[in-house]
């Protein structure tokens, strides 16, 4: 079964659920050029458009933990190295000073939120800042797409 079939079937048997866990597995599956929340958002024809964001917004957000998790895994292997301590160190402080407003910025955009998950881990960025940071930035990027389409859709239905 095609991964765009299995999504239409989350969100027709679970509703808003489906919502939920469609965009968690969107963003659980990392580095992937595939976009589930393209099919999701079309179903603001049939859901509530406000409901629909918060759902994909809250699931992708949490999913988008699994990227800071490896980002985590792979600080540990870069303490270890002398010369990497230097780097870290150096975009741990850029990254407290302006990390909420990349993150911000790269939640807008599908692809590159995965890296800068692998980013937020690798440099301790607080857990639960970035699980804020990535809810509030996935929200306003489905609010985003879900309106445009739903303009657009009203825009051609109406001609």
């Amino acid at each position: 079964m095609e991964l765009s079939a299995i999504v239409v079937m989350l969100v027709e048997k679970y509703g808003y659920f489906g919502v939920f866990i469609s965009s968690f597995l969107n963003s659980v599956m990392v580095f992937t050029p595939i976009n589930l929340d393209l099919i999701t958002m079309t179903f603001s024809a049939v859901l509530n458009p406000f409901i629909l964001v918060l759902f994909m917004g809250v699931g992708s957000g949490l999913g988008d933990m699994s990227t800071y998790i490896i980002g985590r895994g792979a600080n540990d292997i870069m303490e270890e190295h002398k010369k990497m301590r230097k780097f870290i160190e150096k975009g741990k402080t850029l990254f407290k000073k302006y990390g909420a407003i990349y993150l911000i910025s790269l939640g807008l955009i599908p692809i590159p939120f995965d890296f800068a998950g692998v980013i937020a881990g690798s440099l301790d960025y607080p857990a639960k800042k970035f699980l804020a940071i990535a809810i509030i930035a996935k929200i306003l990027r489905s609010a985003v797409m879900v309106f445009s389409f739903k303009v657009g859709f009203t825009l051609i239905t109406s001609l």
